[in-house]
């Protein structure tokens, strides 16, 4: 593997490393604290909460772990969709303005929306610069 490669590596994994934490600081928050927050959907409970959780994150463990056997297309595919899913939480902001939040619940939510903007730019670049240098050709 050359330096470049190992260094993309290197930079997703700690990347995806962020997001699972303020993804998990987020749910965890959000399922301590689902009565205070406002407006949340009465199909919603602490339980689906974590449900959720554990169902995205293997999402982008997989991406980074195809990632790593060069699987580049499916790898890519799954840390777009998992750095996506990141920007779920501003989805609180459609229920109840950011006023209605408390300090903790915006900080939570704007962590996890931070970090999931880090791991989309970055993918985002490094396919740039991957395509580019493949002469615009996308490999599996």
């Amino acid at each position: 593997m050359d330096n470049r490669k190992t260094q993309s590596v290197r930079w997703i994994f700690w990347l995806l490393m962020f997001n699972i934490a303020a993804s998990l600081f987020h749910f965890l928050h959000n399922m301590i604290y689902f009565d205070a927050y406002p407006n949340e959907p009465e199909w919603l409970s602490p339980g689906r909460i974590d449900i959720v959780w554990l169902v995205i994150t293997p999402l982008g463990l997989l991406g980074y772990l195809l990632y790593c056997r060069r699987r580049h297309f499916a790898s890519l595919l799954l840390l777009y969709l998992y750095g996506l899913m990141g920007l779920g939480g501003l989805g609180h902001y459609l229920l109840a303005p950011i006023s209605a939040h408390t300090l903790m619940m915006n900080l939570s939510i704007l962590l996890e929306s931070a970090a999931a903007l880090l791991l989309l730019g970055y993918v985002g670049a490094m396919q740039f610069t991957s395509r580019r240098s493949r002469g615009g050709r996308v490999t599996s």
